[in-house]
């Protein structure tokens, strides 16, 4: 079915009375389509909403802090909610939206990112040592 018609000689479009009856018929449609399509656009670029987190707590005291204050100047529209505790939790269960822990984790299902490697360090004071050695 043809909407149009080619004119050989100027090389012009023609809506003919068919493409005419469709553009009639869906023209209001278009512009509503447009703008909101222009609106998902922008809402996509800022981030907002709820983001509830689940990470150990001997890490982000430290090492992460200094992260959690940069993200949440960097994203006023995020809510981010942080649940510290060092147990092993299910966490679709937790309903958590990004769970940090560390060490390989049991649920397959889940996608998993290694952000890096801690170096675990064993301190202990001389009077400990020496109480505790064994003769």
């Amino acid at each position: 079915m043809s909407l149009s018609t080619n004119s050989p000689l100027s090389q012009a479009v023609c809506v003919n009375a068919r493409g005419e009856t469709y553009y009639q018929a869906y023209a209001d449609l278009v512009e509503p389509l447009e703008l909101a399509q222009r609106n998902l656009s922008s809402d996509m670029r800022v981030m907002s909403g709820k983001l509830k987190v689940l990470a150990p707590t001997n890490i982000s005291v430290g090492i992460l802090l200094p992260m959690w204050s940069r993200f949440i100047k960097a994203s006023p529209g995020i809510q981010l909610e942080i649940s510290l505790n060092n147990h092993v939790e299910d966490l679709l269960l937790s309903q958590v939206d990004i769970g940090l822990r560390a060490g390989p984790q049991k649920d397959s299902l889940l996608y998993q990112k290694s952000l890096g490697s801690l170096q675990k360090v064993l301190v202990a004071s001389p009077g400990y040592i020496e109480k505790m050695v064994i003769q």
